[in-house]
């Protein structure tokens, strides 16, 4: 088989997965790009390019495949935590993947995440009075991105760094954990949110946000950005009317090709 053919198999796998992750896996792995492995699902999710990070959330949330639960924990063997606060730990576990909404599958996510990083830092853990201590406040400090980044709710409605406190006191087995550690939790999430790292999507997201006027929804996980290109319009100097340069901004995907509408911009006097 042709090295071509091969890069377009592959191609097609990984749309695959950004429209239905489970047969995009399969695909992949009869395909030979992947071990039917566990450990081989878990590394492709985190190094290969190309695959929506919205995509691989569903996919780690599944929680009614349990090879996809095998996925997920072998997922979090392949990151070292070690030698991180919690938040800063749990920034870079939720950076490979969209955090799904629903509860159980933050659940879930939040079980794996802090068996991981109680293997990665026993010290830390050593000085706690429970283990759950760490899945508890992992879980909090998700619904506190939740709260403090929420566009539509009023900033009077936020979670304040003296109700965070409150509504974790006595979580370490009936006693608190340090305040100012959570304070400092508190601050980092504020002023960060928790986000996904960039993928294809974020791409073609940027380059929607600059059109103006009614548009479809061109940022869509099985779509990617091909190439964006500006086409000027030379006015004819013979003409009355010199409206000036006008330009319509193009962009092409996988799958559509978008023209915004045309602007000008009179030239002014000199």
């Amino acid at each position: 088989m042709s090295e071509t053919i091969r890069k377009r198999q592959y191609r097609v796998g990984l749309n695959l997965f950004n429209k239905k992750p489970e047969k995009g896996i399969t695909y992949l792995i009869r395909r030979g790009f992947l071990e039917n492995t566990p450990q081989g699902v878990a590394r492709f999710l985190i190094t290969r390019k190309g695959l929506s990070r919205q995509m691989i959330g569903e996919y780690l949330g599944n929680l009614q495949n349990q090879f996809n639960m095998a996925v997920l924990s072998c997922f979090a063997m392949e990151l070292d935590l070690s030698g991180r606060q919690v938040d800063v730990a749990l920034r870079k576990f939720q950076a490979y993947f969209r955090m799904p909404g629903e509860a159980q599958k933050i659940e879930r996510l939040m079980e794996i995440f802090s068996q991981r990083y109680c293997e990665c830092n026993a010290d830390i853990v050593g000085r706690l009075r429970s283990s759950d201590t760490i899945f508890v406040l992992a879980f909090a400090i998700i619904m506190l991105n939740t709260d403090l980044h929420t566009p539509n709710l009023k900033p009077e409605r936020r979670m304040r760094v003296e109700d965070f406190i409150k509504n974790l006191r006595g979580i370490d087995d009936c006693h608190d954990i340090d305040k100012d550690m959570l304070s400092g939790i508190y601050e980092r999430v504020k002023s960060d949110e928790f986000k996904p790292g960039s993928d294809h999507v974020t791409q073609v997201m940027k380059v929607q946000a600059t059109i103006v006027g009614k548009k479809p929804n061109l940022a869509l996980p099985h779509r990617r950005l091909v190439c964006y290109c500006r086409l000027y319009e030379i006015p004819d100097v013979n003409k009355k009317e010199r409206p000036g340069v006008q330009q319509a901004p193009r962009c092409s995907s996988s799958t559509t090709c978008w023209s915004s509408s045309r602007y000008s911009a009179r030239r002014r006097p000199p």
